[in-house]
């Protein structure tokens, strides 16, 4: 083994490493892998984060072979002591930039050395992967690379100034290529100075259409049992997609009750409590629940009267 830096090759240090030998194939066509690890258990000169190359010969009882040649630095893994980076954590669409023929895809930022494999993201040399297919996950479709990107960016050109953290995001444009309203899967992993990457985040799969507009003309009344009745109109724009359903409640924490898509009006089943009584109506669709109408009913004791 061997220390390299950017500007020289230390000395080749000899290390006993733990060889792992698999054997596989059969007697006529026999197959030998092999590897050796090598950690602070057989070498305390390790150092995390430092850069290393390593060579190899084979022994036997009668002789010993030529050193083959050190190990790349131009192929993954290129030689510094690091683990492979975890998957990134929050991947969602970002709720508040929802177009029709668009996804922005957004993710927590890495800003920690245990969140790279221990690489210093500091440095400028841990990008993001992001990788999509369209179809959605029923469709079977091929992954492909999107976009890599650094995790932090020079923002002054001035390298005795550190790095900024960049903006954990990518908008894909889904239109033309697809019809507005088709679903994509989507992930994201992480890699480092090594050119290792780590595991995907969990796949998200996402329309590529936008939010219903809000339900027109709301009204709340009460029925003749003296359940809240809540009617409205279809809204504006559905969103380029089918609406799928409506959620409808009264009071800000009762829990949504659903009615079917061909339905304007629902009477619900919750007990309200005295006084001004808030109600809600949203539509409901692929890409998720749109602004919400409101009305408001006023119970008395014992009668009820509209507002």
């Amino acid at each position: 083994m061997r220390e390299t830096t950017a500007s020289n090759v230390s000395a080749v240090l000899p290390v006993l490493a733990e060889s792992v030998w698999v054997m596989n194939g059969s007697a006529g066509s026999p197959f030998v892998a092999m590897r050796a690890t090598i950690d602070e258990t057989n070498w305390t000169g390790l150092v995390p984060g430092r850069r290393y190359q390593g060579a190899v010969r084979a022994r036997s009882t009668i002789t010993e072979s030529e050193w083959s040649d050190w190990s790349s630095l131009d192929i993954a893994p290129k030689g510094y002591c690091l683990s492979a980076p975890s998957a990134p954590k929050g991947f969602k669409r970002d709720p508040n930039a929802i177009r029709s023929g668009q996804v922005r895809l957004v993710w927590n930022a890495v800003t920690e050395p245990s969140e790279a494999g221990w690489d210093n993201p500091l440095e400028g040399t841990v990008v993001y992967d992001i990788w999509g297919r369209p179809g959605g996950n029923l469709s079977h479709g091929k992954w492909r690379r999107l976009s890599t990107q650094p995790s932090h960016t020079d923002h002054d050109a001035i390298s005795s100034t550190p790095m900024q953290v960049a903006e954990a995001t990518l908008t894909v444009d889904t239109f033309p290529e697809t019809t507005i309203g088709t679903f994509w899967s989507f992930k994201v992993r992480v890699g480092n100075r090594n050119g290792v990457f780590g595991l995907f985040s969990d796949e998200i799969e996402l329309c590529s259409a936008a939010l219903p507009s809000v339900p027109q003309f709301m009204q709340a009344s009460f029925s003749s049992k003296g359940r809240a009745y809540l009617y409205w109109q279809a809204p504006a724009y559905n969103g380029d997609v089918p609406v799928l359903h409506y959620e409808v409640r009264c009071t800000d924490t009762a829990p949504w009750e659903m009615a079917p898509n061909t339905a304007l009006s629902h009477v619900l089943t919750a007990n309200l409590p005295v006084g001004e009584v808030p109600c809600y109506v949203r539509a409901v669709n692929a890409v998720g629940a749109g602004p919400i109408a409101s009305a408001s009913v006023r119970v008395l004791q014992p009668a009820v009267q509209v507002s």
